[in-house]
């Protein structure tokens, strides 16, 4: 079957149409006139996967090469899946630049949807291997960066590198859900790509949610088993820190990293080339801070560190900077967060 997939494949010649010409320079007006500007590494931005139940969110950025036509570019969504896989070769294959960054289910969860994308959008404008002049998004706006940034309304339809990093978001993220399709059978990913359709929930019904699925999506239609009170109020303080933590510039890279025998860390996040690990204290609101020792014990500290130089370790991240923090979060009388202080471990 893969074999006669991938002759198919080999053997399909994408019709240019007159249509498909006129787009491309329709789209590539706005582009043309930042050139004449003075912009010449112009890095298009877009998302994919925000709807469904299932899998990751997967951004990608691109750079274009400013004399070559990729003719049949369009938004991904209005692209047969023939002719976004052929244009997704064609663009890794020449393009000046481009990365592609999936951010999971459990971050989404973790931080919702909206920060998930936008931390996905950043995540993939610095990972291209050449640093842009100007960055065009779809309609997100994206924070923290020195070159300009520019959101543009339904930017996949009007703007070429835009269209590309769709396509490359978008084939990834079909990809990826073929793959997760072998992992875990019976909710038809190959088909609906995690999307919310009949079948899938049927499945929902059937055998549950399973690991990729995001729990903050089907909260109100498929609820998990009971958890204690302390464990609701530690994960809603560990949503809230991430999700500030989220706003303020910081990747969320893991959530409660845990090593048998050793220790588990709340959340890692990373910001400027530091890797912080974070410890979430729920305290009182009627309790006074005191200094970091007073949240966390010395035994904790040591079990934290081991942790951390392990996640290092086994994720190329040594030669980075790794900074302790805890994230002291005030309680009021109703269980809902009042405020969170950030102390420095030693």
């Amino acid at each position: 079957m893969a074999d006669r997939e991938d002759r198919t494949k080999d053997s399909y010649k994408m019709r240019i149409s007159d249509g498909d010409r006129e787009r491309w320079q329709e789209m590539q007006a706005y582009t043309e006139e930042l050139a004449g500007l003075g912009y010449q590494a112009i890095a298009g931005v877009d998302e994919a996967g925000r709807g469904p139940l299932a899998g990751p969110v997967v951004a990608a950025a691109c750079i274009l090469p400013p004399h070559r036509e990729f003719l049949g570019l369009n938004d991904s969504k209005k692209m047969t899946v023939r002719r976004r896989e052929s244009l997704y070769e064609e663009i890794i294959e020449n393009a000046v630049a481009y990365s592609i960054i999936p951010i999971s289910a459990e971050i989404i969860d973790l931080i919702n949807i909206r920060n998930a994308a936008l931390q996905g959008m950043a995540a993939a404008v610095r990972s291209l291997k050449v640093a842009p002049d100007i960055v065009l998004t779809d309609a997100m706006a994206l924070r923290g960066f020195t070159m300009p940034v520019q959101a543009i309304v339904k930017g996949d339809s009007k703007v070429n590198c835009i269209a590309a990093a769709s396509v490359l978001a978008k084939v990834s993220r079909d990809r990826l859900m073929r793959e997760y399709d072998g992992a875990f059978p019976g909710y038809g990913f190959s088909q609906h790509k995690g999307y919310g359709t009949r079948d899938h929930y049927q499945a929902l019904d059937k055998i549950g949610p399973c690991a990729i699925h995001r729990q903050s999506f089907l909260k109100a239609e498929h609820k998990g088993e009971c958890s204690s009170k302390d464990n609701e109020l530690g994960e809603k303080c560990e949503r809230k820190v991430a999700s500030h933590l989220s706003k303020q510039g910081f990747a969320i890279i893991a959530h409660r990293f845990r090593v048998h025998n050793v220790g588990e860390i709340d959340l890692i996040c990373l910001r400027d080339e530091t890797v912080y690990f974070v410890e979430v204290k729920a305290r009182s609101g009627s309790t006074k801070y005191g200094g970091p020792a007073a949240a966390i014990t010395k035994e904790k500290i040591k079990r934290i560190r081991a942790t951390a130089a392990i996640f290092l370790r086994d994720n190329n991240l040594s030669d980075k900077t790794a900074v302790l923090l805890a994230a002291l979060v005030s309680i009021d009388n109703r269980q809902e967060v009042e405020h969170i202080k950030y102390l420095p471990i030693y």
